[in-house]
């Protein structure tokens, strides 16, 4: 059974891919070094959410969306793009707004809120470059913040609506909590580039960390796919929020046709 809230978009996938990456070298990387399987704190986290809201508990930690993540396992880069570049996808995003994708969306949830990048970028190649770059760039990123010792590719990157009202409950992006077949077992990371922030609501929670995050507009946050950054968003109050997601792979089958490299 899919994960209903599953962001494979309706893209059909091989059979499962690479899904951890083990490095020889000693002493072991922050990657060896992180959770691999569900814990409590996954537990604890999903129960303070409910509907898309969330009730603190003490410990619960709001980052600071004007300064960058230092000593977290986890990236949160603010001004990753400029006030420019996210005007360009904004503007992309509503002039091609007839453009999402719905027939081949077999998910209600995502249908007629997603911009694949090779439409943006056959309608408007200055927007299809922007997300090239940023794409490039958030790989580098990943590569140094974790001390990849092997080459990881992109295996899709869109521009994603949040209308008001909506809200993400928690997942991983590479496994089912209840254990059932995940269509994208391959993935390995992930990022989200914010491109507004004139919406209320649609925080970015990390349920085994207890951390909220607000990106502002520009930021990137990246994260490993597995259960140590499951991850929620928040209900949008007011507004629409707008996102670019992507996901990365060590393996370069699943690496997204059409996208240069």
């Amino acid at each position: 059974m899919r994960n209903s809230f599953l962001p494979d978009y309706g893209r059909s996938l091989p059979a499962a891919g690479i899904t951890s990456y083990r490095f020889g070298a000693a002493p072991p990387s922050l990657l060896e070094r992180l959770p691999q399987g569900q814990t409590e704190r996954n537990t604890a986290g999903r129960a303070r959410l409910h509907d898309g809201v969330l009730s603190p508990s003490p410990d619960t930690r709001w980052l600071d969306p004007g300064q960058a993540a230092i000593g977290e396992d986890f990236i949160y880069l603010p001004d990753f793009l400029s006030a420019e570049e996210c005007r360009t996808l904004c503007a992309a995003a509503a002039q091609l707004e007839d453009r999402q994708a719905v027939d081949n969306v077999p998910l209600d949830y995502w249908k007629g809120r997603i911009l694949f990048h090779h439409d943006v970028a056959a309608a408007l190649p200055e927007a299809g470059a922007v997300m090239y770059r940023a794409r490039a760039a958030a790989i580098e990123r990943i590569a140094a913040h974790y001390a990849l010792s092997a080459p990881i590719y992109a295996d899709t990157i869109q521009l994603v609506r949040w209308p008001e009202g909506m809200h993400m409950p928690p997942h991983c992006d590479n496994a089912n909590a209840d254990g059932k077949p995940h269509s994208s077992p391959h993935r390995n990371f992930a990022s989200i580039v914010y491109l507004n922030d004139d919406y209320e609501g649609g925080e970015f929670y990390l349920t085994a960390l207890n951390i909220v995050i607000k990106p502002r507009a520009g930021a990137l946050v990246a994260f490993t796919s597995g259960w140590h950054h499951e991850h929620a968003v928040l209900k949008i109050l007011r507004g629409t929020r707008l996102t670019m997601p992507a996901f990365y792979t060590f393996d370069p089958a699943f690496s997204r046709h059409g996208l240069p490299r």
